[in-house]
């Protein structure tokens, strides 16, 4: 249960940076390009992935093997994290 609730809050926070970061620092997204035009897309696609770690993890009853791809998920938006908040901390 704690990899899905690191995995969320990982997710969350991405979302959270990566808006700052478009919306009011002028930033460029590179791998959501649709949220360049629009930065408030990012919310929807937020919930999209946090709902997509919630499947991995109901599945992870029937399917070990899916847990590691929530592994996966979280370690890829824990870096996501720390790569804006050093992005956004530079002068």
């Amino acid at each position: 249960m704690i990899i899905l609730w690191t995995a969320v809050v990982a997710i969350l926070l991405d979302a959270v940076l990566t808006y700052i970061g478009v919306a009011y620092f002028g930033a460029r997204e590179a791998v959501i390009t649709f949220v360049n035009r629009n930065p408030t897309l990012m919310w929807p696609f937020a919930l999209i992935q946090v709902l997509g770690a919630l499947y991995l993890y109901m599945m992870s009853k029937k399917h070990p093997w899916t847990r590691y791809l929530l592994y996966i998920a979280a370690f890829m938006h824990i870096v996501a994290v720390a790569n804006n908040a050093l992005l956004l901390w530079r002068p």
